[in-house]
């Protein structure tokens, strides 16, 4: 199995699961870059960026982000780029 589709199986996976556990749930830097099928280093500097949802401290040297957030930044991209709001949609 290549490393792509590979990527793609675990961004499936953290996507059901995440359906299945609360609206409170966070998730860590790997499994949030991977719900949006970005890499950790991009996801870091989208963190940097005002709009993108806030991290979530959870200890010395540990961040994470509520699902729900990272969903609603996805749907604001969405509905941005459909309804031509100056976005180019892209993550």
């Amino acid at each position: 199995m290549t490393q792509l589709k590979r990527k793609a199986g675990l961004a499936g996976e953290i996507r059901q699961r995440s359906r299945e556990i609360t609206d409170y749930a966070i998730v860590r830097t790997a499994e949030a870059a991977a719900i949006l099928s970005i890499t950790p280093k991009h996801l870091h500097t989208l963190s940097k960026e005002p709009g993108f949802p806030q991290k979530v401290k959870l200890g010395t040297n540990a961040v994470g982000w509520k699902i729900t957030e990272l969903e609603a930044w996805i749907n604001s991209k969405m509905d941005s780029s459909l309804h031509g709001g100056g976005g180019n949609g892209e993550v």
